[in-house]
């Protein structure tokens, strides 16, 4: 393995805020060479990979769910429209749906599919995160929607408020930005103990995904039972391999 290549794959750049992170957190880390800390990188993206799916689920069944009660409080699947002329529509949400529908017809328009317009399945799929996430904004909570169908949307949700729940989602949604852009999923401007601490960090992350998982649906919490053995197994080893003995 050649490190003067790996290097260059990842960037220096990059690689620095992991062996800053490295000489922070590694037991007596004066022993190791630079491949090492090479290795000490390529291990926190291994510990990364376990975020994808539940991050996808979490997408996935949140605008599901959103969609399917809107629609039902709306009486149409192509409640977007409505919901966008309403007072309380925000800006953002607004300039979503516009990007989306742009975003759309180009679509359509270079697959030559020239005899229908878009869908309300096409705006599903192609709104981001951030508008799910958005449409638990204060703006919102106070809506007729959220009153009848908070619960039917987030029916785990036991005692936490949906003011709460917009945190925690607008949290996670930093953190899949990061995760799609292959930043740290730390803030990098926070110091660390040790390892224990770091790792502490990216768990209490991975499982606040989880949590929101399950505020929407145990089935599908129930369906990660195993991605969540194997990001333990790997987050203890990971630890195991770097404390102090």
């Amino acid at each position: 393995m050649q490190i003067d290549e790996l290097i260059l794959s990842i960037s220096t750049h990059r690689l620095s805020t992991y062996k800053r992170l490295f000489n922070e957190i590694v037991y007596e880390p004066s022993k190791y060479d630079e491949h090492s800390k090479v290795l000490f990188y390529l291990e926190i993206q291994s510990i990364y990979s376990h975020f994808f799916i539940p991050m996808q689920t979490l997408e996935i069944v949140l605008r599901n769910r959103i969609h399917h009660f809107q629609s039902e409080h709306w009486g149409t699947s192509s409640w977007f429209k409505k919901l966008i002329a309403e007072d309380c529509a925000t800006d953002s949400t607004k300039n979503a749906f516009a990007t989306a529908k742009k975003n759309i017809v180009k679509d359509l328009r270079e697959k030559g599919i020239s005899d229908r317009g878009p869908y309300p399945s096409d705006f599903v799929g192609k709104l981001n995160f951030g508008f799910w996430v958005e449409l638990l904004q204060v703006a919102y909570r106070s809506t007729s929607f959220w009153q009848f169908y908070g619960l039917k949307v987030f029916p785990n949700k036991q005692k936490v408020k949906l003011g709460e729940m917009y945190d925690l989602l607008h949290r996670i949604q930093g953190v899949r930005n990061r995760l799609y852009h292959y930043e740290p999923l730390w803030d990098t401007t926070k110091g660390f103990k040790n390892i224990t601490d770091f790792c502490n960090t990216l768990e209490d992350t991975y499982y606040l995904i989880i949590r929101l998982i399950g505020y929407l649906s145990l089935d599908h919490k129930e369906q990660l039972k195993d991605h969540i053995f194997f990001f333990d197994l790997e987050i203890k080893d990971f630890k195991k391999k770097y404390q102090k003995p």
